[in-house]
This record gives C-alpha cells, sequence and structure tokens, in this order.
C-alpha cells in the first residue's frame, strides 16, 4: 500500500489543484503534496531497509522498490 500512496499522493494533490482558485490554497496544497509525498518517501526507506530481501512489492510484484545491494566480483 505504500507504493500505491507514493503514486496516487501527487496525482490527488495535481487533480485538486486544477480546480483550487485562490493562489494561497493551491500553494497550501502543494506543500502538503510535498511533505506527505516526502514521509512516505522515508517510510518507504524505513520498509525496504526492514525487509530481509531489502525489497518491497505490491500488486503482485508490478511495483518493487529495492535497496541497492553489493555483488562481490
Amino acid at each position: 500500500m505504500l507504493l500505491t500512496s507514493i503514486l496516487c499522493v501527487p496525482l490527488l494533490v495535481g487533480l485538486l489543484c486544477l480546480v483550487a482558485r485562490p493562489r494561497v490554497l493551491l500553494e497550501a496544497l502543494n506543500i502538503v503534496g510535498f511533505t506527505a509525498t516526502l514521509a512516505l518517501g522515508v517510510k518507504l526507506v524505513q520498509a525496504v531497509l526492514a525487509q530481509p530481501g531489502g525489497a518491497v512489492t505490491e500488486w503482485k510484484e508490478f511495483l518493487r522498490a529495492a535497496g541497492i545491494t553489493e555483488t562481490p566480483c
């Protein structure tokens, strides 16, 4: 659900910005959207680091976030 939220928050904020008339409301929506996306990104990093395999998947592995692993030469 975390990966889906990271995709949906900017989409919803963008759609709300289409109908927002006062500039102050538009700026507030952008700040809320950026903050929410940043918080979700931090949670995603924590989730990736907490997984034994280092990957978080959703939608039957259609969406995947994985940590960078070092492979020996």
